[in-house]
């Protein structure tokens, strides 16, 4: 049986935060063997709406889950799986 598809969120202006968040996301993700659909938002007043105090941010499955770092492979994987 295919696993569900989980949509992560990525919210942070371009450089290296976004760009670390994004291969510990995905690199995590191909590890663990869960499908995800990854979209990025770089907009500051889209980031604002969805409540983030600080970015990198990370929302998955439609919850906030990593605000103001870039998360470790263990916390993502344990999002992931929750």
């Amino acid at each position: 049986m295919k696993k569900p598809t989980i949509d992560v969120k990525i919210l942070a202006t371009p450089g290296a935060a976004l760009d670390e968040t994004a291969k510990r996301v995905w690199a995590t993700a191909e590890r663990s063997h869960c499908p995800i659909a990854v979209e990025q938002i770089h907009d500051p007043r889209q980031i604002a709406l969805f409540g983030a105090p600080a970015t990198p941010a990370l929302i998955i499955g439609g919850q906030l889950v990593s605000t103001g770092v870039v998360p470790e492979a263990n916390a993502i994987k344990s999002w992931l799986h929750h």
